[in-house]
């Protein structure tokens, strides 16, 4: 396993954080701060997630990729209703992702799963959240294949969970996030779910 600690991106054209052939990572404390108008035509975002781009080119015999993502970041700076806003994270099939005690604000939606993947509870199981705040994301966690979404809600929806949905603005979510100044893009001590209410 490869770990990967304290990673920034900033406005990237292309995906924030991308593996594919199998990786086996682990990254904690990171961020991708994310522009609408930064972005490239097949769709940017924070994560993109798969084990291969085409299935007859690989050797379904070695490891599917595992991203194993703990306090993480993900911030879409602009409210826009241009289309340009995308997920935060796209997972495609036979993929290993786990996102814990972090926080998504901004996007549409929150998570883009490959119609593949479909609604079965095998297949969900590989892909996990916990202890997430949410915050303006216009849709959840949702597939390509729109028919699977009523069970894929549902599947998410279970309490172990602990997805928070939210609708902060960012200055009232993060402690400064004001990219000409310092930023500070931590949990604003002010805010009610910050302090338990």
């Amino acid at each position: 396993d490869l770990n990967l600690n304290n990673l920034i991106s900033y406005r990237t054209t292309d995906d924030d954080f991308d593996f594919t052939q199998g990786a086996q990572i682990n990254i904690n404390n990171s961020i991708a701060i994310r522009h609408p108008f930064s972005s490239d035509v097949s769709g940017s975002r924070c994560f993109e997630v798969d084990s291969y781009d085409k299935i007859g080119n690989t050797d379904m015999s070695k490891k599917l990729t595992k991203i194993n993502a703990n306090n993480i970041t993900l911030v879409n700076m602009e409210e826009n209703n241009q289309g340009l806003v995308r997920e935060s994270i796209y997972v495609k099939e036979n993929t290993f992702f786990n996102l814990t005690n972090s926080i998504v604000s901004g996007f549409a939606p929150f998570v883009l799963l490959e119609g593949n993947i479909g609604n079965g509870d095998v297949n969900l199981s590989k892909i996990s959240f916990k202890n997430l705040i949410v915050n303006n994301c216009n849709g959840a966690i949702t597939s390509e294949a729109g028919g699977a979404n009523a069970t894929i809600q549902q599947f998410y929806s279970n309490p172990a969970f602990d997805i928070n949905y939210t609708t902060f603005k960012n200055s009232q979510l993060f402690t400064t996030p004001n990219i000409k100044g310092n930023p500070d893009f931590r949990m604003n001590v002010n805010n009610t779910i910050a302090i338990g209410n």
